[in-house]
Order: C-alpha cells, then sequence, then structure tokens
C-alpha cells in the first residue's frame, strides 16, 4: 500500500503518514504523527525510502537559520546523517530542498543582506557533510544586482543545470514580479 505524507506548518509542526486510502498510517511516528518542534517547510523522500525534512529554527526571525534532517520511514532521526539525524544552518532562511540523483542533498535558501536579499544554495553529500565540491566551500550565492529576490521553488534539470524560481520586490509597488535565475 503507498503512503502518503502531509507536512504541516504550525507553532508546534509535525509531518504525518497517511496510507493511500487517506486515512493515518497509525504505523508512522506515533498514531500517524511525528512531531519534529521546528516549522518544516519542505519534505522529499529519497529512493531508500528515508524522509528529508527541511525546517525553519524561528519562523519569526528571519536569520535564524534551518534544520535539514533525515528520518527512516519509521520515524526515527537517521544517525548516519549530519550530527545525529541533523545539520543545523544558523544564518540563512530556507526555501526548498531537493534530493539529487547521485543522492546528494540542495537546499535553497535566502539571506538579507544590506537590503538586497541573495539566494544562496548549499549541496550536501549523502552523509549531511557539505559538498566542498559545489560552488564555493559548498555554497553557490545568486546574482546580487536584484533587488529583494526570495526563492519559492527549485528545479533541477536532466542536464544538471538548477532552476530558482523567486518572487521580488521593488520599492514602489511591493512584491510583484516573478525571475527566474
Amino acid at each position: 500500500m503507498k503512503k502518503v505524507l502531509l507536512l504541516v506548518v504550525l507553532v508546534g509542526a509535525f509531518i504525518s503518514g497517511f496510507a493511500q486510502n487517506g486515512r493515518p498510517d497509525k504505523s508512522f511516528g506515533v498514531d500517524g504523527v511525528v512531531y519534529t518542534g521546528l516549522a518544516s517547510i519542505d519534505i522529499k523522500i529519497q529512493p531508500d525510502g528515508k524522509i528529508v525534512s527541511l525546517s525553519m529554527i524561528d519562523p519569526n526571525n528571519f536569520a535564524s537559520g534551518y534544520v535539514l534532517s533525515r528520518h527512516y520511514p519509521s520515524k526515527k532521526l537517521d544517525s548516519t546523517f549530519g550530527t545525529n539525524g541533523e545539520i543545523t544552518v544558523n544564518d540563512n532562511r530556507p526555501s526548498t530542498c531537493e534530493i539529487l540523483s547521485n543522492g546528494k542533498i540542495l537546499v535553497d535558501s535566502y539571506f538579507d543582506s544590506s537590503y538586497t536579499i541573495s539566494v544562496s544554495l548549499k549541496r550536501y553529500n549523502a552523509n549531511g557533510t557539505i559538498d566542498s565540491t559545489f560552488g564555493t566551500n559548498g555554497q553557490a550565492v545568486g546574482p546580487s544586482n536584484i533587488y529583494r529576490y526570495i526563492p519559492v521553488a527549485m528545479f533541477v534539470l536532466s542536464s544538471g543545470k538548477i532552476v530558482v524560481g523567486c518572487y521580488g520586490s521593488n520599492s514602489s509597488t511591493g512584491f510583484d514580479s516573478f525571475g527566474l535565475i
């Protein structure tokens, strides 16, 4: 039976498991729910069934950072990933993540720098360590000449190229445009 995961962002965030028939999957976590204590914003399933979750540390603090965690299908954190199943980054606000065909994980985030929001991509190895072969020490930063563009979607093309969809603002009209990087 196929299982479906639901990601809900609340004050006390959690991941819910649902069976294909739409009923809670009681074998997932406790009665179908894993409480993360973080504001989870994206979730992906690896080919081996492990669950990768991207969460904000503090949704009310722009620069609070993010936690990237990996769980076994049963709910338990995968201790072979990062530090005891988690990676904590204290400087960027997360947007999305992607599992690449080689098992590496790409995280799209952004940070505020002198009234300009910059897009940041970080790539992690399958074990949760930073992939120092990507960008500069594992991070690639988008163009800095774009005023306040916030990433909202990311796609990895079959060629390996990365497309980031952003919405942006200008001082006279607010958030009113969409761009691709």
